[in-house]
């Protein structure tokens, strides 16, 4: 399965920590790492290659942030001007197999990887897995 990561945010919301230079993503929130870096990390018992969606500005902290992965496989989808969500996903994915699945998350979201309504994160993806993504 492929991990689609929404990663182009421009850094307008968690000002003054964040810049347009530098997003919320990219900042190191917990456990000294960033919620990127925790969004790759959370995801790669699932996942066999990283899709990146970003910014082409984000170019160096990407690849200065996922050395902390290293040998994970990951390419880039670099934007030239923002173009929201849906056409994000759209792009990203015209490059795949049409059978190859793909799981969408964004890179700016802070996720207890706990329970919630009696699942776990890990349980909630084993589940959409077994069942095919149906």
């Amino acid at each position: 399965m492929k991990c689609l990561v929404l990663a182009g945010g421009m850094g307008e919301r968690l000002w003054p920590l964040s810049r347009k230079n530098f997003p919320k993503q990219f900042i190191k929130v917990q456990k000294n790492h960033s919620v990127f870096q925790e969004t790759i990390a959370r995801n790669i018992p699932y996942c066999d290659e990283f899709i990146i969606v970003t910014n082409y500005e984000y170019r160096a902290i990407i690849a200065n942030q996922m050395e902390a992965f290293q040998g994970l496989p990951y390419r880039c989808v670099y934007e030239e001007e923002p173009r929201k969500t849906t056409a994000a996903i759209v792009l990203s994915c015209l490059s795949l197999q049409p059978s190859e699945y793909v799981f969408v998350v964004a890179a700016d979201h802070l996720i207890d990887t706990g329970e919630c309504n009696g699942l776990s994160y890990k349980d909630s993806i084993r589940i959409c897995i077994a069942r095919g993504f149906r």
